[in-house]
């Protein structure tokens, strides 16, 4: 049976497949990165879908979300082609470097209408200029936030193993207090 794809909702979904979509470009379309030229882009969504349905249809909209080891708050991007989203200085938002560095940190803000994604490096937003990303706003706005979806066989297996965990921690404190 396939789930699909939902919605993250919390830090912990935030590990393993991913596929983000933005709500401020017109017509509404999926962060894309190109494997010969290591450029990222948007790819406007098929017209019946919309950014609660949406699914990729190309390998080149999923990407990999991992929570980096040295923080608790920072991840990185990859895409199917093994290479990281990052920025420089100027806000230029690309998809070259195959391993991570501060440029290729990002710290997910997570809102009612959304996530953003704030450069560890640079303290700036990622957003959407046009049918780019760029990596220069100093503020969270309409053009920052993204919808993000991951696997939904990913989240449930992350939330029995969580409630397994608690389980456990709950029949060890037990033995303890004895």
């Amino acid at each position: 049976m396939v789930l699909g794809w939902v919605n993250v909702e919390e830090m912990d979904d935030l590990d393993g497949p991913i596929f983000i979509i933005s709500n401020s470009s017109e017509p509404p379309s999926s962060v894309h990165a190109y494997e010969d030229s290591h450029k990222i882009a948007l790819l406007p969504l098929p017209t019946d879908s919309t950014p609660m349905n949406a699914e990729p249809e190309q390998v080149s909209q999923v990407f990999v979300c991992r929570r980096l080891p040295t923080s608790t708050s920072s991840i990185s991007i990859k895409s199917a082609f093994d290479r990281y989203i990052g920025c420089d200085k100027f806000g230029v938002v690309s998809c070259e470097k195959e391993a991570i560095g501060p440029q290729e940190e990002w710290e997910p803000i997570f809102r009612d209408d959304g996530i953003a994604f704030k450069s560890s490096a640079y303290d700036k937003f990622l957003s959407v200029d046009g049918k780019d990303l760029r990596a220069d706003t100093t503020t969270i706005t309409f053009h920052s936030i993204f919808r993000i979806k991951c696997q939904a066989s990913n989240k449930r297996k992350k939330k029995k193993a969580k409630i397994e965990a608690t389980k456990i921690n709950v029949a060890a404190l037990e033995v303890e207090q004895m």
